[in-house]
């Protein structure tokens, strides 16, 4: 129904209240009959420009909800007179100096004289809108987050109790929701994972930190996976933390399968029947086998303060260089040599040396790595035979 006249005080005497309100008044067109110093400051308006002036064609008015600018040939308060809607309220923002400001209108629709007019009341909620937004933009980033993650979160009270999830994956859940929410770790796991975790979120609310720990699927549905539990406080929530569980099979598979060819490595250098170095990029060495300890004469410690020029004859001291400079530099993949190596009690022994370079993934030389087998007792017999074939033939 309209509000009659009598019902309200007089529009152009409504309109001039003072205090933090806005008040105008229009006809059935949008046509600005009265306003009050309020509604021009808010709407940025001159009292005496903006009377008998539509209100839609003076402002642009923009929708709260995604910002956009609302059609001037169907403004809100028209939409409220026409359906007969009284006291709605509703927010739009007007554009000032590149931001938006925002207000909440309650549209009155009211007769005089047998016409109708709306009353317009409005004050500014533009702190309340901006913060509602920026409220929203951070959920919207928190969805989004949440959204590219492959963990499980989970919030969970000082006494191992779930209250709340979040996953993408349901599959990942050890126990659909209905079977774990609001009850504790120790009703669902092993005690041995159960107990040390309460005890980690009691330590980590106490303390205020992070604790992390890694441990494997007590549950057949996921047998032989490993995981990684990350508990961190929720600040200004009482007892509560977030369990942030990420799958990490992948990487210990990984890491077993590096520790186990490290092992293989490892049997084959100390226990292999040729002698192994591994020397830096300037010839200093960094390991040897007990092998070439026997060959050479030196221990292992006095291998590691020497450079293979101080263990080279003279003599071939340049040829190795050069070898060592292609592999470096990636010309050769490896390459082998007879030489002379110094023994420590001062006599040369004959080896026939094999050496490659290790790279990294981006392709630069970490060090090299050298095979050594001792074959002076051969080149002493080929020496013997090649002096008597020469005998012969003299």
């Amino acid at each position: 129904m309209h509000l009659q006249r009598d019902s309200l005080s007089t529009p152009s005497a409504q309109t001039q209240r003072s205090g933090l309100e806005g008040l105008i008044t229009t006809s059935e067109d949008g046509t600005i009959l009265h306003l009050n110093a309020r509604a021009c400051e808010l709407l940025a308006l001159d009292e005496n420009g903006a009377k008998g002036k539509k209100l839609h064609e003076l402002i642009t008015f923009y929708s709260s909800d995604d910002a956009s600018a609302l059609s001037p040939e169907r403004p809100p308060f028209q939409i409220a007179f026409n359906t007969n809607q009284i006291h709605q309220e509703t927010i739009l923002g007007i554009a000032i100096e590149g931001s938006f400001r925002w207000f909440v209108f309650q549209i009155t629709p009211f007769t005089e004289e047998n016409k109708p007019h709306l009353l317009l009341s409005f004050i500014d909620v533009s702190k309340l809108v901006n913060q509602n937004q920026a409220l929203k933009d951070k959920q919207h980033e928190l969805q989004l987050l949440v959204a590219s993650l492959n963990d499980l979160v989970f919030e969970v009270s000082d006494m191992g109790v779930f209250k709340n999830y979040w996953t993408n994956d349901p599959s990942l859940l050890f126990y659909p929701p209905e079977e774990f929410l609001n009850k504790s770790l120790i009703e669902l796991f092993p005690a041995d994972l159960a107990i040390p975790t309460i005890q980690l979120i009691q330590n980590s609310l106490k303390l205020d930190r992070e604790f992390k720990m890694e441990f494997q699927s007590p549950s057949e549905k996921h047998k032989d996976r490993w995981y990684s539990l990350q508990i961190k406080p929720i600040h200004r929530t009482q007892n509560r933390v977030a369990l942030v569980i990420s799958d990490i099979t992948k990487q210990v598979e990984s890491t077993e399968k590096i520790r186990f060819n490290e092992h293989k490595f490892n049997q084959a250098f100390h226990f292999s029947g040729l002698g192994i170095a591994l020397t830096n990029l300037d010839g200093s060495c960094i390991e040897s086998n007990n092998t070439l300890t026997k060959i050479v004469g030196y221990t292992q410690e006095e291998m590691s303060k020497m450079k293979f020029t101080q263990k080279t004859h003279p003599d071939d001291i340049e040829r190795d260089t050069e070898l060592r400079k292609k592999l470096i530099q990636g010309e050769i993949d490896s390459f082998t040599v007879q030489k002379r190596f110094r023994h420590k009690l001062g006599h040369f022994v004959w080896c026939s040396v094999t050496m490659a370079a290790v790279f990294d993934s981006t392709n630069t030389p970490l060090f090299l790595i050298s095979q050594i087998q001792d074959i002076s007792e051969s080149k002493k017999y080929r020496d013997i035979k090649a002096t008597e074939n020469r005998i012969r033939s003299s």
